[in-house]
């Protein structure tokens, strides 16, 4: 199965994948807009979609944190564009064994958390609503097309988190 963990800078996503990756031993696919590289032992390097194409997701697991929402909302909102297209759904329908899940949070939680980074941000504060309008409208738009989606509200406990989303990529049954 390819999980694949979308969601704004500083939503809790990457954090939730790691809790998840250690737990339970999963890997993790690092993609990036060159290539890939090794993050620890337990990440697999990959080159791109084709690459993507080779693994048979019905028998391992593999978490990636952003893969084809991230930079496509990154870039429509800096650069103008359209992310209401069917090629980015078409590319979860090509993984008929992969998973969406969403992490989400309040416009405001979100400003508070990138201030309490004390990181320089790579965006001004003021996009994070626009980009959060558009992660809501291409999940969305995903869920529709029929692929499964879960929609994670971070402002919950890290603990409620992580147990929602191990059900939804493990089964109801899992506890």
């Amino acid at each position: 199965m390819l999980v694949i963990f979308e969601g704004v800078d500083s939503v809790g996503k990457s954090t939730l994948l790691q809790r998840i990756k250690r737990k339970h031993h999963i890997k993790e696919i690092e993609v990036y807009d060159n290539g890939s590289r090794f993050k620890d032992e337990q990440t697999v390097s990959l080159a791109e979609h084709k690459i993507l194409s080779s693994i048979d997701f019905s028998k391992d697991t593999y978490l990636i944190d952003r893969w084809i929402l991230s930079p496509l909302i990154y870039n429509t909102v800096f650069r103008g564009g359209n992310t209401r297209e069917e090629r980015y759904i078409y590319n979860f329908r090509r993984f008929p064994h992969s998973k969406l899940i969403y992490c989400r949070a309040p416009l405001e939680v979100l400003r508070d958390r990138l201030k309490l980074r004390g990181e320089p941000s790579v965006y001004p504060l003021d996009k994070l609503g626009e980009l959060l309008t558009r992660y809501d409208q291409l999940v969305s738009d995903i869920k529709s097309s029929g692929v499964p989606c879960l929609i994670v509200d971070t402002t919950d406990t890290i603990e409620n988190c992580q147990l929602k989303i191990e059900k939804f990529i493990f089964g109801e049954s899992y506890e």
